[in-house]
C-alpha cells in the first residue's frame, strides 16, 4: 500500500504559535501508519526553532531573498514553491498563515491537488485592499478552509461556501513532567514581543497591583523587524517595576515556564 503523502506549508518555523501548531502537526502525523510527511519552508527566513522528527522531509530554498529586489525575489519564491509541490505531488497541501494562504494559493493555481488553508488571524481583520480582495478570489477555491472558532466561521462564510468551512482548535500537547516544580509568584505571558500582544497593557496592569513579591514573566523574542523590546524595558523601568519584570527571550523549555508559574496571562 502507497504511503499517504501530505505536504505542510509555511514561511518558517521560526518561533512563535503558528509556527508551534504546524510543528505539532507534523510530528503528530508522522506518527501515524503509511503516511508520508514533507514540508516545504519558503519566507524570508525559513529557519526551523521547533524540533522535527528525523523522518519528516524539510525543503528549503536555497537562495537567498533579496530585500532591494523585493518583488522579483517574492515571484521567485512563488515559484519555488509551485516547483516544489510539484515535484512532492503529495495527496494533500496544507498551508498556514492568513496573508500566506493567498501566496500558497496563488503558486497552486491550477494544479490538481487539495488545498486545505488555516486561517489563524482575527477573522474581519483587514489584510489590507490587495490581500483582502485575493482573500475573496482565492479562498473558494481552496478545498477547506479552516478556522479556529464558531464565530470566525461566520465571518468567512461571506467569501466561502459554508460546507468548504471546518472549525478545528489549536491541538494541546500534554506537559510531561520529568521531575517536581514548586509554584512560584509568577504571571507568565508567552508570545512574540511585537505591538499586537499588548504586553504594553500588561505590564501596566501588573505595576498597579498591590503585590510586591510577585513576578512578571515574559517569553518570547522580537520579530516583524519592530525592535519592541527596549519600549517594553523602558515602560517597566519609569513604572519602577524593572526589577519584578523579567525578558526571557525565546525559549525551547517553555514547559518549565508553565510549570511553575501561577498565573498564566
Amino acid at each position: 500500500m502507497d504511503k499517504k503523502k501530505i505536504c505542510l506549508v509555511i514561511p518558517s518555523l521560526q518561533a512563535g504559535g503558528m509556527e508551534r501548531v504546524m510543528s505539532e502537526l507534523a510530528n503528530y502525523f508522522i506518527g501515524q501508519e503509511q503516511v508520508e510527511i514533507h514540508l516545504v519552508l519558503y519566507g524570508k527566513n525559513p529557519a526551523i526553532f521547533y524540533p522535527l522528527n528525523h523522518n519528516i522531509k524539510v525543503y528549503q530554498p536555497k537562495f537567498k531573498f533579496n530585500d532591494t529586489l523585493r518583488t522579483f525575489s517574492t515571484l521567485k519564491r512563488l515559484f519555488y514553491l509551485r516547483k516544489t509541490v510539484r515535484l512532492i505531488q503529495p495527496d494533500t497541501v496544507l498551508s498556514f498563515g492568513e496573508y500566506w494562504n493567498n501566496f500558497a494559493l496563488l503558486a497552486f493555481l491550477g494544479l490538481k491537488i487539495p488545498i486545505y488553508v488555516s486561517d489563524r488571524c482575527q477573522p474581519d481583520k483587514s489584510l489590507g485592499l490587495l490581500h483582502d480582495k485575493l482573500r475573496k478570489w482565492l479562498y473558494p477555491k481552496a478545498a477547506v478552509v479552516v478556522v479556529q472558532t464558531d464565530k470566525a466561521r461566520e465571518i468567512y462564510r461571506l467569501i466561502v461556501p459554508n460546507e468548504k468551512i471546518h472549525v478545528i482548535g489549536n491541538p494541546i500537547r500534554k506537559i510531561h513532567q520529568s521531575k517536581a516544580i514548586a509554584k512560584e509568584k509568577i504571571i507568565l505571558m508567552v508570545s512574540r514581543i511585537i505591538t499586537t500582544k499588548h504586553h504594553d497593557r500588561l505590564i501596566s496592569i501588573f505595576s498597579k497591583l498591590d503585590a510586591p513579591d510577585w513576578k512578571l514573566v515574559i517569553v518570547g523574542g522580537e520579530a516583524l523587524k519592530q525592535k519592541h523590546f527596549n519600549n517594553l524595558k523602558d515602560l517597566a523601568n519609569h513604572l519602577g517595576i524593572a526589577k519584578r519584570v523579567m525578558f526571557e527571550g525565546e525559549q525551547k523549555n517553555v514547559e518549565d515556564y508553565y510549570l511553575k508559574s501561577s498565573i498564566f496571562a
